[in-house]
């Protein structure tokens, strides 16, 4: 059976992960990485971060300008 419309493709899936931080936390490890360059939105306690309050080269981890507190809850959303 073909598909009508524009065939879903591996690079327009979202991974969403959440995390709880801890006190001092600076490290974000999403699962299954990112890749870099392409979207990826980073939220703590519900507020999304611009680009310039976070790192994210490697595809590995999203290093944060500013260490959380104890309990912060991390969301990452990578296309």
């Amino acid at each position: 059976m073909s598909y009508i419309g524009n065939a879903p493709v591996v690079q327009a899936m979202r991974v969403t992960t959440e995390l709880v931080a801890t006190a001092g936390q600076t490290d974000i490890y999403p699962l299954g990485g990112y890749t870099p360059g392409d979207y990826l939105d980073v939220e703590i306690n519900g507020a999304a971060l611009k680009s310039n309050d976070y790192t994210a080269t490697d595809g590995i981890k999203i290093v944060l300008a500013v260490a959380l507190s104890a309990g912060d809850d991390i969301r990452v959303k990578a296309y």
